[in-house]
């Protein structure tokens, strides 16, 4: 079991082991954890200006109509730089990827403009219809919940004379679009990968809700709430479901929240069958604490499928979470606790973008 406890400037966090009787049998006290100072907390969609880069508000317009604010962080007193896109994991994403504390794409934005490569974030269209939900537009496919904007978001950069080279950077399912990506723009200069995985989505989240299943049987304090389980049951049946899908079910019949639509879309665009016909640059990284997406399953297939191609390059970084910030607790309550990217990272990145 661990505790977290909030002061002010930090965080102090206990862990707590019991025996087979329930009783305490060890306690840990960790070092206070200093929190993190952010850019512009009062308005995070804000453009912001510092003596190493700017930010510019942008629009990015998709072909079907759609528009989503977005932001473009650019290095001061340099000409002709690389750009970097920015693709969030699943459901309804802001433009900073913010989950609990963390702003990890504002992190990445911030840390790569710093070292002089401009960077493109904006809102998911499923963040802006949260908000205000449309008449006649609906996210029930890879192509409207992500490749559309993002074409658009290309088209946008290649015809900025400011940028010399585009790469995109997915995370998280953002990051098992990559092939995709790389064979419906092969003129990228490269694409980043971050905890992204070749697995079936269906398969990562069963593994996941069963987790969730264990931790309730197995907390000491905990009472269990019987509609939170059988809630979370009802959504592993749905998820199997999903990963062999019948012909005959209809597109609009719902699984696990989204469409069968959604589920075709995914299986065909998220395929370990794509890495082959791939030849662009691809660095694939994730953290050895990620609960999210296994090192050993989802990195692990990278390694054996992708990584021992030639313009491939890979990395596991040690102690970092599915955000790519530190891991303390080593689940949810990581990303609590207000974290930066790791600089290893952005440092890592940096190189892969400029040498290409």
């Amino acid at each position: 079991m661990i505790y977290i406890a909030e002061h002010e400037k930090a965080f102090f966090i206990a862990k707590i082991e019991f025996d087979a009787e329930h009783k305490i049998s060890q306690l840990y006290i960790q070092l206070p954890l200093l929190k993190p100072a952010r850019t512009n907390t009062s308005n995070p969609y804000a453009p912001v200006s510092t003596n190493l880069f700017t930010e510019e508000a942008v629009v990015i317009k998709a072909d079907d109509g759609q528009e989503l604010d977005g932001l473009m962080t650019i290095p001061k007193n340099t000409i002709n730089t690389p750009a970097v896109i920015l693709i969030s994991g699943s459901g309804p994403q802001d433009l900073n990827e913010t989950i609990y504390e963390n702003k990890p794409f504002m992190d990445i934005a911030h840390g790569l403009a710093s070292r002089g490569i401009a960077v493109l974030r904006y809102h998911k269209r499923s963040f802006v219809h949260a908000a205000n939900p449309p008449a006649n537009r609906t996210v029930d496919d890879l192509r409207t919940e992500y490749m559309n904007d993002l074409d658009a978001a290309i088209k946008m950069l290649k015809n900025d004379t400011r940028f010399t080279s585009i790469f995109v950077l997915g995370h998280s399912l953002g990051g098992s679009l990559m092939p995709a990506v790389s064979l419906q723009h092969p003129k990228l200069a490269g694409i980043i990968s971050v905890a992204g995985s070749l697995r079936s989505l269906p398969t990562i989240a069963i593994n996941q809700l069963q987790t969730q299943l264990d931790q309730i049987h197995a907390s000491h304090n905990i009472q269990t709430n019987p509609h939170t389980e059988a809630q979370l049951r009802q959504w592993i049946d749905e998820l199997k479901t999903a990963q062999k899908i019948p012909t005959d079910m209809p597109d609009d019949k719902m699984l696990w929240l989204a469409p069968v639509k959604y589920w075709r879309s995914l299986e065909q665009t998220v395929n370990p069958d794509l890495v082959p016909q791939m030849n662009m640059p691809f660095f694939i990284v994730q953290g050895d604490a990620d609960f999210q997406s296994s090192s050993e399953l989802d990195y692990g297939l990278w390694l054996k499928i992708a990584c021992p191609r030639e313009h491939v390059t890979c990395k596991l970084y040690p102690n970092l979470s599915h955000l790519m910030t530190p891991s303390v607790t080593g689940n949810l309550m990581d990303y609590k606790l207000p974290f930066h990217v790791s600089d290893e990272f952005i440092d890592d990145l940096t190189s892969f973008v400029k040498n290409r």
